[in-house]
């Protein structure tokens, strides 16, 4: 897991937000938020898709998007 997707999961959790949750409330397939707090960029649709769902994440979970 990387250091980037370890920091998704520990904010959202520490927010009490379930993943079920977290994927309706962005509107972010369950699976591709999986996939972006085990760091596995490579299972996402491609790169311009991944950047816009870790930003749109990162926003929701209250993270900076940079």
């Amino acid at each position: 897991m990387s250091h980037f997707g370890e920091r998704l999961r520990q904010t959202r959790e520490s927010q009490g937000l379930s993943l079920a949750q977290a994927a309706v409330e962005t509107r972010i397939l369950q699976q591709w938020l999986i996939a972006l707090e085990e760091g596995a960029f490579d299972r996402l649709p491609n790169d311009v898709v991944a950047r816009g769902f870790i930003r749109n994440y990162a926003q929701y979970l209250g993270l900076p998007t940079d």
